[in-house]
């Protein structure tokens, strides 16, 4: 016979586990907004830029914005492809096509675009730095809708088999 705590296991793993997705995304994109606003601006040389659009199942697509370009800092030349300081992959809103679509034209039209640089790191760019707040509310009230019934299910599991005993 099953042991009724077995039940409340076998619901809270699953949502801890789907809960626990976005964390490094959070947390490294946190990281890099708190990192970025320290950043100096500087006029860069675009290489090239746009975006790749990859098929979803459900007959939508992710935009993926890219980027490549230089910058010179202090006599030096100094190359770049981060495109912005949110991690991981999305398609809420049309954000990533905005922002491939930018650089596609800013690329046709031979302009410079402004990147911003760690001044004690030059090797370290990006060239927006700007938080998307919707994209971190939907990441981390994934974490919230999942994470506090997983561990609501996780402590029944071990409350219920402490009264077991």
């Amino acid at each position: 016979m099953m042991s009724s705590r077995y039940i409340p296991l076998a619901i809270a793993i699953p949502l801890l586990v789907i809960a626990a997705l976005p964390v490094a995304d959070v947390a490294r994109t946190l990281q890099a907004f708190y990192q970025a606003r320290d950043f100096v601006p500087v006029s860069a040389e675009l290489i090239d830029g746009g975006y790749k659009r990859l098929s979803v199942v459900r007959g939508g697509s992710v935009f993926l914005p890219f980027i490549s370009y230089t910058f010179d800092h202090n006599g030096r030349t100094y190359p770049g492809n981060r495109v912005s300081v949110t991690y991981g992959r999305d398609h809420i809103g049309n954000y990533q096509q905005e922002l491939g679509a930018r650089l596609a034209e800013a690329l046709r039209k031979g302009e410079r675009v402004t990147v911003y640089f760690d001044p004690n790191n030059p090797d370290i760019s990006v060239y927006d730095r700007s938080m998307r707040w919707g994209l971190l509310g939907v990441r981390l009230g994934v974490m919230v809708v999942f994470g506090v019934p997983g561990l609501l299910f996780l402590a029944g599991a071990f409350r219920g088999s402490a009264n077991n005993s």
